[in-house]
């Protein structure tokens, strides 16, 4: 089975912001924020603090956490939507084709084969499948690439067999 799609700009935000979230390096960065603010207000506050001031001091982590975490995410953001283009394949029109060996993806300056095996995770949204195959590494299918939900659904049944297939296999 095979599906034509126009990648956009906005794809590509909706991809970031869905693999940021779901990744442990960015949730990684905001509790080493929270714990490296946790460990200054504590030293130079002394341990001897109140009750008012233990969670008056929890609360400014726990927003230095969030400040830190959403500036990463603007960062990352514009790093990805900045150096998107159709000259490297990541914009325009892509083929996707579901075989029984795997996946593949064609643009006009590249074609990538991904074997099942390959596939790291599926993740289907209101908007998107993405198919990883690695934590930042992403496969993006608008869904609306497809002209029914009904060819939505055999392309995504085609391509969850495969993997479900080969995460059976593996283990």
């Amino acid at each position: 089975m095979e599906i034509r799609v126009n990648i956009t700009k906005l794809d590509l935000f909706w991809m970031n912001s869905q693999a940021y979230i779901s990744s442990p390096g960015a949730r990684n960065i905001a509790i080493y924020a929270w714990l490296a603010m946790a460990g200054v207000f504590f030293y130079k506050g002394g341990f001897n603090a109140s009750v008012d001031e233990i969670l008056y001091r929890l609360t400014v982590f726990l927003g230095w956490a969030v400040l830190v975490y959403g500036f990463f995410y603007v960062l990352s953001t514009l790093a990805v939507l900045g150096s998107a283009s159709k000259n490297y394949g990541q914009l325009g029109d892509h083929t996707y084709e579901v075989t029984d060996t795997g996946f593949i993806e064609s643009t006009d300056v590249n074609e990538t084969v991904t074997k099942w095996e390959g596939i790291y995770e599926l993740v289907k949204t209101k908007r998107y499948l993405y198919i990883k195959t690695a934590p930042l590494l992403v496969y993006v299918i608008p869904l609306r690439s497809f002209s029914t939900e009904t060819e939505f659904n055999e392309f995504y049944s085609k391509v969850k067999g495969g993997y479900d297939n080969a995460s059976a296999q593996a283990h």
